[in-house]
């Protein structure tokens, strides 16, 4: 194996397990979402909501605006 093949192998399995981790990532707050909608639905406050999900107040409101429930 060429090094020139090696580096290209190297390069692919590093992309991969980058993408892997951004996808799960991204999976852990598309969860938190729809947990944060469910909340606020349910009638919990934005604090309260804050503390269960482990975020800032200020997300939870940007996630329930970009969501419609909050203006």
């Amino acid at each position: 194996m060429t090094t020139y093949t090696m580096l290209i192998e190297k390069g692919k399995s590093e992309g991969k397990i980058e993408g892997e981790q951004i996808g799960i990532q991204k999976g852990k707050l598309e969860e938190k979402t729809e947990v944060i909608v469910s909340l606020f639905d349910e009638g919990f406050d934005v604090p309260k909501i804050a503390k269960i999900v482990k975020l800032q107040e200020e997300e939870v409101v940007r996630i329930l605006t970009e969501k419609g429930r909050v203006k």
